[in-house]
């Protein structure tokens, strides 16, 4: 049991789980669960930017990483 107050328990009561700390353990409950393996894209952008894009995915009921998910989707489809 996470303690109370603690961010772990935060996510949990939020319905969310945290990931595994290894890279490796990630790998493989996505394995498990038939999930494609995943990789992390770190990007910078203007902070006005991101408030418009975060009101808008929050706006639209998605997630930043689906969002994003789906654009790289279609640039990589549109070669």
């Amino acid at each position: 049991m996470s303690k109370p107050g603690s961010l772990k328990a935060s996510l949990q009561k939020k319905g969310r789980e945290t990931a595994p700390a290894h890279p490796a353990a990630a790998a493989t409950l996505a394995a498990a669960a038939g999930e494609p393996e995943t990789r992390r894209l770190n990007v910078n952008v203007p902070a006005d930017l991101y408030d418009q894009f975060r009101a808008k995915v929050d706006a639209d009921g998605r997630s930043l990483t689906w969002v994003v998910n789906q654009w790289v989707r279609e640039y990589v489809g549109s070669e």
